[in-house]
């Protein structure tokens, strides 16, 4: 059944973007007023994020998300087939010469992404421009068929999928004889435990610090990828370098830094971040190590969002 499936999303994908646009239309006012995807979590997380905004303005950013959401999962199904000339018309790139510089003088780096507009073609249009791939992590999913796929789709103009238990691995291996650019989504949420807690929209936040750790560990240049929607279809992604020396940096730095230049964009244009996943669904731990707790950025102690 799931291969046949694969087949179908593979046969739709070649559907011009004009018409599945057209569907995402459909399917946004679907899940606005019959179906309200995830309505309670997106209305929480607008409401902590937002106070100060009246009830109507939420609302208006939650119809907006759901009008994002849709173009989202038709822009997901579109990259299946999509071609690279397609590609770079819709993704644009300014900065990425400076990550081709070092790469071809050995010198691999980071690239932070974030899940906030179009961040999907933004990780696979790269590889369309720059003359070294964009390489990623990924998480194997259970079905082994339809996880193929995926990672197919991320990887067809020449990316490494790398599975996220390979990543010290990939990188011991790789990262001195044969330079890349690793792209990285850190903006989700880790377990209290394991998390490095922070403010993020005036809420306590536990907030993965792994690009840290690697850029760290491997002594590695960190590039921030910032999109700017223009129109339906069409972004412009200008990337910048965060440091080219991590470790001249206090522990937490580039993973405060990353999560607030995060935040300041979100509150610009709020509607083209993922309110739908459960953002605030921990309670930071009062046995905490002081060194998963920020200093510039101290976490507030509000309890967990009771979602």
């Amino acid at each position: 059944m799931i291969k046949v499936f694969v087949f179908l999303t593979k046969l739709v994908s070649k559907t011009p973007l004009s018409i599945l646009y057209l569907v995402s239309d459909l399917v946004s006012k679907v899940i606005l007023k019959i179906v309200p995807y995830r309505k309670s979590v997106i209305d929480k997380n607008l409401e902590v994020a937002f106070p100060d905004r009246s009830l109507k303005e939420r609302k208006r950013i939650r119809r907006r998300f759901y009008s994002f959401f849709s173009d989202l999962m038709v822009e997901g199904l579109k990259q299946v087939s999509i071609s690279p000339e397609e590609l770079r018309k819709r993704m644009k790139y300014n900065g990425y010469e400076a990550i081709d510089k070092m790469i071809a003088q050995g010198k691999s780096v980071l690239i932070i992404n974030f899940h906030y507009s179009s961040w999907e073609w933004a990780f696979v249009g790269y590889s369309t421009q720059a003359k070294h791939p964009m390489n990623g992590i990924y998480q194997p999913m259970s079905n082994k068929a339809f996880g193929d796929m995926v990672v197919e789709s991320r990887s067809r103009f020449g990316a490494t999928l790398i599975p996220m238990n390979d990543t010290y691995n990939y990188l011991n291996d790789n990262y001195e004889k044969n330079a890349f650019a690793l792209g990285l989504f850190p903006d989700q949420t880790p377990t209290a435990r394991k998390g490095y807690w922070m403010d993020f929209f005036g809420r306590g936040t536990p907030v993965y610090r792994g690009p840290e750790n690697l850029a760290k560990k491997f002594d590695l240049p960190v590039f921030i990828i910032d999109i700017d929607h223009k129109r339906q279809g069409y972004c412009e992604a200008n990337i910048e370098l965060l440091t080219d020396t991590p470790n001249e940096h206090e522990n937490g730095w580039i993973t405060e830094e990353f999560m607030k230049r995060l935040e300041a964009k979100i509150k610009i244009t709020p509607e083209k971040y993922l309110w739908s996943h459960k953002r605030w669904k921990h309670t930071i731990p009062n046995d905490l190590p002081e060194n998963q707790i920020s200093k510039r950025y101290p976490p507030p102690k509000e309890d967990k969002i009771d979602y």
